[in-house]
């Protein structure tokens, strides 16, 4: 059954989160290497902290060479100028899980092309974008309901809050924030699809995937266009990211995946036991 909002349990976290620092690889769907990550992780005044950087590769050219140092998962030398994402972000983890603030800024040859924010306590929600020379913007006031509304990597932490009742079979609805550009609030349907054997790094890890299903309202259907998300969470204890795959950002950008190994084969994922 789906739960409503309402009947969405508090969502804590099943251990408090500390510092951790990794790097993760961002591919296309075909398990192309497009960027280097680097993702760290901290606890400062009794938030959590996230900060997620991707540096592209297309500027130096290890995209295209067929076997490179980029190709092992090391890090290419990124020029100062290059193609750089950033997604930043802060938690209460205590009585609850609650997201406090976002923002996810691409930056190009030294100029912004995409930057959103949102500031969960006031609602407050921004974007702006290049178009050529002119730079368009907007802004608007969302109702965000605490502990229920998550952006960007907020929706991992709120999987680890809901895993024991998605692997009960029991669904989820909580609210997402995207842009399109313009800022918007859509609820999301969380689900679990069963486990698969992720393969990345030269090994296969066993994955539990799940499914974030924006349920768009029929008004907007014929211009907003959102396509699922999909998590894997690391099966064996301690759980923890594994894999991302789902739009860069706005719902009409490629899908990409993000995963927590660098190195090759990175094959999609193949279903162990399906639901």
């Amino acid at each position: 059954c789906c739960a409503t909002p309402a009947e969405t349990p508090a969502l804590r976290l099943p251990d408090v989160e500390g510092s951790t620092h990794g790097f993760p690889i961002l591919r296309d769907i075909n398990g192309r290497k497009l960027a280097d990550g680097e993702f760290t992780q901290w606890v400062e005044k009794d938030r959590l902290r996230i900060k997620i950087t991707y540096d592209f590769v297309d500027e130096v050219g290890a995209a295209s060479s067929p076997r490179t140092a980029a190709d092992e998962g090391i890090r290419p030398a990124i020029p100062s100028r290059g193609h750089r994402v950033e997604e930043i972000a802060s938690f209460l983890q205590t009585p609850g899980l609650i997201q406090e603030d976002w923002s996810w800024t691409e930056v190009r040859a030294g100029a912004m092309e995409r930057e959103f924010r949102i500031a969960f306590g006031s609602g407050q929600a921004t974007a702006q974008k290049r178009a050529g020379s002119e730079v368009k913007r907007w802004s608007k006031l969302l109702k965000i309901e605490p502990g229920r509304t998550f952006a960007g990597f907020g929706f991992t932490l709120a999987l680890e809050s809901l895993r024991r009742g998605l692997l009960g079979g029991q669904k989820f609805e909580l609210r997402a924030i995207g842009f399109t550009p313009q800022p918007r609030l859509v609820s999301v349907e969380i689900s679990y699809a069963g486990i698969d054997r992720v393969a990345m790094g030269n090994r296969e890890i066993d994955g539990d995937c799940f499914v974030i299903h924006p349920k768009i309202p029929l008004i907007a259907r014929a211009f907003v266009q959102a396509p699922d998300t999909r998590i894997w969470l690391i099966r064996a204890p301690p759980i923890g990211f594994l894999r991302w795959q789902g739009p860069l950002v706005e719902p009409s950008d490629a899908v990409i995946r993000v995963d927590l190994l660098a190195g090759e084969p990175a094959a999609a994922a193949a279903p162990g036991h399906r639901k």
